[in-house]
């Protein structure tokens, strides 16, 4: 007996801006044109973000500049009355600045979906289920468990490798800060450290940390997101544009080497080396 997969849309959304049709099977390689709009021109970009009232004018044309959204729970849950109703007006409202985005009307393999389900601590890493799914989101990503962290943070990357290189979308959340579990305790970890320049260097120091495993393991459909909190109001990143995102980048000469905990790959435009050993990375841009 098959197992039954379920998405609740309180967890994810997809909304895509390229023309996506609906087929029999969620295989990404056998349907491209199903998968977001995706390219190598710079870093691929999506957004995972709540905000428990209504989206401005302003915060709504800006998400509806992303291939791909995940609206986190609790969205617009205190206009709307729930969060399912408030999720699907801020869907609606990107639609409607950019009708070529698609929404998830309905589970099932006519539809484009995705799972909250890569995680190192998994069995398999979460893997054995990709197959029936388009794709995964990915948080938690450093918070190890039965493992050292390293050891958790190099099974996860394998993970992330394997999904991305048979076509799944990966949406790699990841938050600012030192070895936090997910974005949103990124803030408590800042206030601890009441040195403002240390703040900034060690903000950029992981921003670079965190865009090298992404690129150390993306392929076409893996898209980034780093950010301070999921949560709209506080964040200090939200609606804010990093000038490395608008270097460019190019399409990855191969996949990356490993040696150890030491990592290396080359893009057309870029070359990054990361050691999750020493939670260090150096990206130099061409």
């Amino acid at each position: 007996m098959k197992p039954i997969y379920t998405v609740t849309l309180l967890a994810v959304l997809l909304a895509s801006l390229g023309a996506l049709q609906a087929a029999e099977s969620p295989a990404s390689l056998t349907n491209p044109e199903r998968m977001p709009a995706f390219s190598w021109d710079h870093v691929p970009l999506y957004v995972h973000i709540r905000k428990d009232t209504a989206f401005t004018d302003e915060e709504i044309k800006y998400l509806a500049t992303f291939p791909l959204i995940t609206f986190e729970k609790a969205t617009g849950h205190t206009d709307s009355g729930s969060v399912e109703a408030g999720t699907l007006k801020a869907a609606r409202a990107v639609k409607a600045i950019n009708p070529a985005t698609k929404m998830r009307k309905m589970l099932g393999p006519r539809k484009l979906m995705l799972a909250n389900i890569l995680r190192a601590r998994f069995p398999d890493s979460g893997l054995r289920y990709i197959n029936a799914l388009d794709g995964s989101y990915i948080e938690g990503f450093q918070g190890a468990v039965a493992m050292s962290k390293k050891d958790y943070v190099a099974q996860g990357m394998e993970a992330f490798q394997k999904a991305a290189q048979q076509g799944s979308i990966i949406g790699f959340t990841c938050g600012l800060g030192n070895n936090q579990q997910d974005a949103d305790e990124t803030p408590r970890a800042a206030a601890r450290n009441r040195n403002s320049n240390a703040v900034k260097r060690d903000a950029k120091s992981r921003f670079d940390y965190q865009l090298a495993i992404f690129l150390i393991c993306a392929e076409k459909y893996s898209y980034f997101d780093l950010k301070d909190s999921y949560d709209a109001k506080t964040s200090k990143t939200w609606m804010t544009h990093p000038a490395d995102y608008d270097r460019p980048l190019g399409e990855p000469k191969g996949p990356a080497l490993r040696d150890g905990y030491t990592y290396t790959r080359e893009f057309a435009h870029a070359s990054v080396q990361l050691d999750i050993e020493n939670e260090t990375a150096k990206i130099v841009w061409k």
